[in-house]
């Protein structure tokens, strides 16, 4: 009877296409002889099998699966049997970490930079309202329309306002969200709060009307 390690590596020989005609006549006498042998020897295929596969993102499960079905199967082997499952057992665990660190990564980065470009898509709505809400009576110097701060830059808020009714400086998300609200007794008035980059509305109000809309832009 080969030896464990002997045995091992004409699996490896065997599963990277490198075995000669007579170690693979040899193999297949020692499995056709020994059944719990060729239990591992399939075993260990599959095990390759799946790690090959283009959808890693699967593996983790087909593993699971193999393991499974192998352990009820599996009756109690001897120790030289034993330790070429637990090897490869640890070999597939290993490629199954390694593998889902970096899917864990990569999908990261995919839901960053998804989130990143969804705070920069218009709302109709707030969009229309730039349109239908100018005013002449309002005389806007900053911001300018679609003007562009960085994540630390302070945003100056001046225009020249009539005297008429209290205003309201309202700033809002592109989800339509209300961030920011303050009473505007006096310009400029020096917005320095940190926000994410994205793209954002203000606005102009009275209680009763909207005086002007605009928007601005954060980027890093």
């Amino acid at each position: 009877m080969k030896s464990n390690e002997e045995i091992r590596i004409l699996f490896e020989k065997e599963i990277c296409g490198e075995i000669s005609e007579k170690e693979k006549a040899h193999l297949n006498s020692i499995l056709n002889s020994d059944p719990q042998i060729k239990e591992e020897y399939e075993l260990w295929k599959r095990i390759d099998d799946s790690i090959r596969k283009k959808d890693t993102i699967n593996l983790r499960n087909k593993l699971k699966s193999i393991m499974a079905d192998s352990q009820e199967k599996t009756q109690p082997v001897s120790r030289i049997k034993r330790s070429i499952s637990k090897k490869w057992y640890a070999i597939a665990a290993s490629v199954v970490i390694l593998i889902s660190v970096g899917i864990g990564l990569y999908v990261s980065n995919i839901d960053k930079n998804e989130t990143y470009a969804m705070n920069f898509t218009e709302s109709p709505y707030l969009e229309s309202s730039i349109v239908q809400t100018r005013s002449d009576d309002i005389v806007v110097i900053t911001p300018e329309q679609s003007d562009t701060y960085n994540i630390h830059e302070n945003i100056i808020f001046n225009l020249e306002i009539p005297d008429s009714d209290p205003v309201k400086l309202l700033i809002f998300n592109n989800k339509e969200t209300i961030i920011f609200e303050t009473k505007l007794d006096m310009t400029p008035f020096v917005f320095n709060q940190s926000l994410t980059p994205g793209l954002y509305y203000w606005r102009i109000e009275t209680e009763d009307d909207i005086l002007y809309s605009n928007r601005f832009f954060i980027r890093k």
